[in-house]
This record gives C-alpha cells, structure tokens and sequence, in this order.
C-alpha cells in the first residue's frame, strides 16, 4: 500500500495540468499583492471622498419618497444622514481620530441596514451596499474600537491584503478543485487489466486517489498562500495576524483573528476539495470523460448564483457551499436562507461526499450475486 501510495503521490504532482493549476494559483495571490503596492487601490480617504460625491450627486436627483406613514424617514433622509457620517469617517482619517471614524462607521452600517425596505431607486452601491456587508463592517468597527485598534488610511497592509486574498478565492475554490480532481479514477478505466492484476482492492484504490487528490491539492494551496503571505509581511510586518474578521456563524455574525479565519478557511477547503474529488470520481465512473465531469461540475456551480428557494431545505445541498466565500461572508444567509452556516455547511458537504462515494462503491464492485452467476457462466 505504501508504494502504491507513493505512486499516486508522485503520479498527482506530475501532471501538467496540476502544475500549472498550482502556479495560476500562485499568480493570482502575486497579482493582488502588486495591485494594492502599485495601483493606489483601497484608498480609504479616497473611497470616502467618492462616497461624499456620490450622496450630493444622488440627492439632486431623487425625490422624497414618503411610506404610508408620513413619520417615517424619507430615502433622502437617509442619505442626508449618511452624508454626515461619512465626513465623520473622512474627518477621523483626515485628523487620526479613530473613535470618530469607528463610531461614525456603526451608525453609518445601522443606518443603511434601516433602508434595506426603501424602493429601488437608481443609487450608488456604495450607499447602500448588501446587508451582510454592512452587518460585517458594524461589528469588525466594534471590536476594532473596542481593542484600540489605529485607523488604517489605505489597504496597503496584510489584513487587508489577506481578507481580500481569502474572499477571492473563497469564490473560485470550486473551480480549482474541480479541475484539480476531474481525472481521479480516470487511469483504472483505461488500464483495466493492470488494475485487475493489481494486488490491492478497488475501494483501496479510491480512497487513496481522492484522498490524495484532497489532501494534496489542500497542502499545496496552503503552501503557495502561505509563500504570498511571507511575501506580503516583507512589505508590511506580520502585527495584523490577531485583527478581527467578521464571518457569518450560526444564526449571527461573529468576528474571530485574522489567523483563525485562515484555519477555518483551509478547513472549509479541504472538505470541498475532498467532495468535489468524490463527486468528479463518480461522474467519472459514470461518464468516463473528464471533460463531461468538468461542464456539469461548471453547471452546478452556475446555478448558485441563480439560487431560486428561500426554504430551509436548500441548506441540506451542496449548491450553496460550492460558493465558499458567500457562505462565509453570510450574503447566502441574507439572500438565500440563514440557515446556511459554515458548519452546515461542513456537515453537508460531507454527507454528500459520503454519498458519492456509496454510489462509487456500488459502481465499482458488482454484487455478490452477479459475481457468483458469471463464475458459474
């Protein structure tokens, strides 16, 4: 077994196709890091400023929208008073105030999530940005202020770098497992007499290829993040490892350090990376074609942008938990339903993971009873 293991081992890291899987990886991580020392981009007295602009542009054009009752704030209410703050925040930055800029970013994020039930009006994003933005940016401000933590004026720092490095591939890791695993259990179907002669069982073998294929693929994300994010303390320090990150726990938002939410991240990674290993084995016993495996795999992962049900069964798919970063972040729980958790999620992608690989089982070993009747043949 151990050769065997070997085998599989060296057989995964060969491919071209795992390379270069790898290495885009690797790029991307490089690509953000030069976007944020190079571009000028996260500018926080710059974004503010563009807030400020936008909430004048707007309240020249909309019109008072009053609800059925006349005491309740107007939409450009709202925004007169979400102007106020965001000078607060400009003025906090501006002046090295951060109790104004914390204080006046949680009024600002309550007082956009109050206009969650204003009409559509044509407004800037950024005015009014989804819910779990809002809710995550309140109580990060919170733990913020409460741990004295200093204003940053621009993202050129490793928390930002890492949260916005996460959050990227947060939304694509189904893909990458996804081609990293759509050849697993490939090479027994075109080797079927070697196989055959191999003196070890066919379920043996599909445990240690998707096993290798997920603890594989996990460690070797894990070590190329970990590179980008030596490379990123080089310019900034390694002191942002313990700021506070919001994510969407179970029924509530909850903040836990940066470092944390990188080991919750690559926990939530590997179970998917060893689902999508189980699923694209069953496609493949079934279709015999990684490419079929690689367009429905692609299909399921479209349709959770397209998440139709709002009913608490959606929470017991694999659909939603194929979009990472949506499910960490609690915009599915917002939009979808909130019972769509990081721990469900766990829990289902491994339930199914199970049934995939009960169905494999079945495909790959014919029942007793069809064994006894071909030998009796």
């Amino acid at each position: 077994m151990k050769d065997y293991l070997l085998f599989e081992v060296k057989a995964f890291f060969s491919q071209k196709k795992i390379l270069g899987i790898l290495a885009l990886w690797f790029f991307i991580s490089l690509g953000l890091l030069g976007q944020i020392l190079f571009l000028d981009e996260g500018n926080h007295e710059e974004e503010l400023y563009n807030e400020l602009n936008d909430t004048r542009i707007v309240l020249r054009t909309v019109e008072n929208y009053y609800r059925e009752s006349e005491n309740e704030v107007t939409l450009a209410d709202n925004l007169y008073k979400q102007q106020g703050l965001i000078a607060s925040k400009y003025n906090g930055i501006l002046f090295d105030q951060d109790d104004w800029f914390y204080d006046a970013g949680m009024d600002l994020a309550n007082l956009r999530l109050e206009a969650s039930d204003y009409p559509d009006e044509k407004v800037p994003p950024s005015l009014f940005p989804r819910a779990d933005l809002s809710e995550r940016e309140k109580l990060e401000y919170q733990v913020k202020k409460e741990k004295e933590l200093v204003v940053r004026r621009d993202s050129k720092n490793l928390y930002d770098y890492s949260v916005k490095l996460l959050s990227f591939y947060g939304s694509v890791a189904f893909l990458f497992a996804l081609f990293l695993s759509s050849d697993v259990g490939l090479r027994d179907l075109a080797h079927p007499s070697l196989v055959k002669n191999y003196p070890m069982k066919r379920n043996t073998r599909l445990f240690i290829q998707t096993g290798t294929h997920a603890l594989g693929g996990t460690i070797s994300l894990l070590l190329l993040t970990t590179l980008s994010f030596i490379l990123a303390q080089t310019f900034w320090g390694s002191s942002d490892w313990l700021w506070p990150v919001a994510y969407y726990g179970q029924s509530s938002y909850q903040t836990i350090p940066l470092v944390n939410y990188l080991f919750l991240f690559i926990g939530f990674l590997f179970v998917l990376i060893l689902h999508t290993s189980l699923f694209s084995y069953l496609m493949n016993q079934l279709f015999k074609n990684q490419y079929v495996t690689l367009m429905i795999g692609a299909l399921i992962y479209s349709l959770g942008f397209i998440l139709p049900s709002t009913q608490s069964w959606m929470s017991w798919l694999p659909l939603p938990y194929y979009h990472l970063d949506n499910v960490l972040t609690g915009f599915f729980a917002e939009s979808v339903h909130p019972a769509i958790f990081v721990g469900r999620g766990i829990l289902t992608l491994l339930i199914w993971g199970i049934i995939f690989l009960f169905i494999s089982l079945r495909l790959i070993n014919p029942s007793r009873g069809k064994e006894k009747k071909n030998a009796e043949n």
